[in-house]
């Protein structure tokens, strides 16, 4: 039974489109804010608060930035290309932002923005690369297998 399931979510996510891709992150993101926001406000206060909401921002901006350039890309040689340019999309803004806002905001630094940013970061890459993953066709010899 498990596995007709794995492969009919592995089905869906390797057909996803772009809104589907960026309600997925949106999604996983806004669960991840929630989650990390009562332990920000603990650790904190306000301002762990405000360190994991530009944080988690970023890293929106960052994944929907980078949905869009794997989009593009289909086919399995095509597809390795779009994951590398938008692996550069997504790192290269969450990394100039965060670092600038970091040291431009002392509050956000005090609140630990960067430590969120890198869990949210971290977060967001995996979900575009199980989504990525999902998206090369199958070998036929691979596809008899299963």
């Amino acid at each position: 039974m498990s596995g007709s399931r794995n492969r009919i979510i592995w089905h869906w996510l390797g057909h996803m489109g772009l809104a589907a891709r960026v309600c997925l992150q949106s999604g996983i993101l806004a669960i991840a804010w929630a989650a990390a926001a009562p332990l920000a406000y603990q650790l904190r206060g306000i301002q762990g608060l405000a360190a994991a909401g530009v944080a988690a921002g970023i890293c929106w901006l960052g994944a929907v930035g980078a949905a869009p350039i794997a989009a593009l890309f289909h086919g399995p040689s095509a597809v390795m290309v779009g994951i590398g340019l938008s692996m550069l999309a997504r790192t290269v803004l969450p990394l100039i932002v965060g670092v600038t806002l970091h040291a431009m905001v002392p509050a956000l630094a005090e609140g630990g923005m960067i430590y969120y940013l890198l869990a949210f970061y971290l977060l967001t890459l995996a979900t575009e690369t199980v989504v990525s993953v999902a998206q090369i066709p199958r070998s036929p010899k691979l596809q008899k297998a299963i």
